[in-house]
């Protein structure tokens, strides 16, 4: 009897796992007001020639419950500030929002004190005991030349038409503009999530901007993205490693890739995540063997030949999403190969045992005890106590190169 009920559906498994990692509905619902919230107050102070709308992992539909010290830690949302018609440079962008939230006294107090680099932020954490922080990001449509130019470097107008000109505060105090396209990426991220399921999203008629609904149906594409977060957040959860970690960007990517290049509307979610990590492997694999950079030209990680790695926004090929990679030794890239091994012993391995008492400290390690240990006792599957290892730098330094000998 008792080794029946240590047996366990991998998939079930891991889809109970995954919706555990979403932010509960009262905690969705407290970060949405506080975002329209702001979002109106900016337009009554900027007028009718400004548009607030959110981006990043609340508009994607990828929140995942954030993890920090072993326990559960803030969220954030991101909003963009766009302003029509265009402020005249980076630096009246930034200011003109910037003034608008310290004439506020709520949200005087609420501001970090440090000005960010493209952001604006707003900490309720301190304020309301809210664990979230909005970050607010000056912006202006992308002039029509440069639509065109992405157009011209193969990106559908459908997409390029999105595209914005952003701040960006350089270290010696001045600004420059550079590129994004948040609601570019999301339209792509949508075509291809809509080759699985289809999301019941809000219709919106405001001029601030609704998130997607809390309760809307995520696709196999948006779990699979959810739980590789939780695991890079448990995983690179101490500072020796913090710095290095994979961005979200990068991982929303990646699986999404995948998943346009291999459609199939009734693949599991373990399914779907395992192709994601044996194609992580594959790279890995060409690394090792030193190919030339052409040798990559279907992989969606490519390395050129002066060492410099490249994930190229499919919005956007003007941004590189690795372009970090190469310094340092390419300690991102060996912290993203390193990742890739732990995915497999942590996630992979031991759902594939169909035991529970084999699989829980792999995955209590990947993927937090708590967590874990509450789908177990959901499932009412027995458990164990995991021994965890903590990985350094220094770590990294030591391991064999997926890498060109000459690094």
């Amino acid at each position: 009897m008792k080794e029946e009920i240590s047996k366990f559906n991998e998939n079930e498994l891991i889809e109970e796992v995954i919706e555990s990692l979403d932010i509960s509905k009262s905690d969705y619902d407290r970060a949405v007001e506080s975002y329209k919230a702001v979002g109106s107050y900016l337009e009554s102070r900027l007028g009718s020639n400004v548009n607030i709308y959110p981006q990043g992992s609340f508009m994607y539909g990828t929140v995942t419950r954030p993890y920090y010290k072993g326990k559960d830690a803030e969220y954030d949302i991101d909003l963009v500030c766009k302003y029509e018609p265009l402020p005249d440079s980076a630096v009246a962008c930034k200011t003109i929002c910037g003034n608008a939230l310290k004439s506020s006294k709520r949200y005087l107090g609420m501001l970090k004190r440090k000005e960010g680099r493209r952001c604006w932020t707003l900490e309720y954490s301190e304020i309301d005991d809210v664990d979230f922080h909005i970050d607010i990001l000056p912006s202006k449509h992308a002039p029509r030349e440069c639509i065109q130019e992405l157009v011209e470097k193969g990106v559908p107008i459908k997409y390029a038409k999105f595209a914005l000109k952003i701040t960006t505060k350089k270290d010696d105090g001045s600004y420059r503009w550079d590129d994004s396209n948040p609601k570019g990426y999301k339209a792509w991220l949508d075509d291809v999530t809509s080759l699985y399921i289809r999301d019941e999203r809000m219709i919106c008629k405001d001029s601030v901007e609704s998130v997607p609904n809390h309760t809307e149906r995520k696709t196999q594409v948006h779990r699979v993205i959810q739980i590789l977060k939780r695991h890079r957040d448990v995983r690179f959860d101490h500072a020796e490693m913090s710095d290095i970690k994979p961005i979200s960007m990068i991982i929303t990517t990646l699986v999404t890739k995948v998943a346009e290049r291999n459609p199939n509307k009734s693949i599991s979610v373990f399914d779907l995540l395992q192709m994601v990590i044996s194609s992580f492997e594959t790279v890995k694999t060409l690394c090792e063997s030193y190919m030339r950079y052409d040798a990559f030209e279907e992989s969606f990680i490519k390395r050129r030949n002066n060492g410099e790695w490249e994930i190229i926004n499919p919005v956007d090929p003007n941004e590189n999403f690795a372009d970090k990679w190469h310094e340092n030794g390419s300690e991102r890239a060996k912290a993203f190969f390193i990742w890739t091994d732990w995915l497999k012993q942590d996630l992979i391995s031991p759902l594939l045992s169909n035991d529970s008492i084999t699989a829980f400290p792999s995955l209590s390690k990947g993927l937090g005890r708590d967590s874990v240990q509450r789908v177990y006792e959901k499932m009412k599957l027995p458990v164990t106590m995991p021994t965890l290892t903590i990985i350094t730098k220094e770590d990294t330094k030591n391991m064999p190169k997926p890498w060109r000998a000459n690094d």
